[in-house]
């Protein structure tokens, strides 16, 4: 699979060594931050859903339940149905922090969706109060500016 391919790849290689900063909410009193921040995550969203497009099925679950074993992810694989995301001219680094692996488990791409959608819900509801604040600020101050003109 040619260029397409390996852009998601590198993408979610991206994503997944940066997942904690990635993951993380912010929010601000600053309307236009609050706008980039839900664009980034939905940008994010987009990567995951191709990256769970992607995932494939292993036939050959031996590899994986022995190296799943060893670095202390056999709950992730067995979640996962022994489904990942292939990663093969990238890597990440396993639980166990030392050891590489060349593959995001589904049940991985699905907890960073979920965490994602939540910032995204939170973030829209930051932009909302802060449109109904600023809408609310101006009838003030129209009010006050009226008042004193007369």
């Amino acid at each position: 699979m040619p260029r397409y391919y390996s852009h998601i790849e590198s993408m979610m290689t991206d994503f997944y060594k940066e997942k904690d900063y990635n993951t993380t909410l912010r929010i601000h009193d600053n309307l236009q931050f609050n706008e980039l921040e839900l664009s980034i995550i939905e940008d994010y969203l987009k990567i995951l859903y191709k990256a769970l497009m992607g995932v494939v099925y292993k036939k050959k679950k031996t590899f994986y339940i022995d190296f799943a074993e060893m670095v202390g992810e056999s709950d992730m694989l067995v979640d996962s149905g022994y489904c990942v995301f292939d990663l093969p001219h990238g890597y990440v680094i396993s639980k166990d922090g030392v050891s590489e692996r060349d593959w995001i488990y589904e049940s991985e791409l699905i907890e960073f969706r979920k965490k994602l959608l939540e910032n995204k819900k939170k973030i829209e509801a930051a932009i909302s109060e802060l449109n109904v604040s600023s809408g609310v600020a101006m009838a003030l101050l129209y009010a006050n500016y009226s008042q004193q003109s007369v």
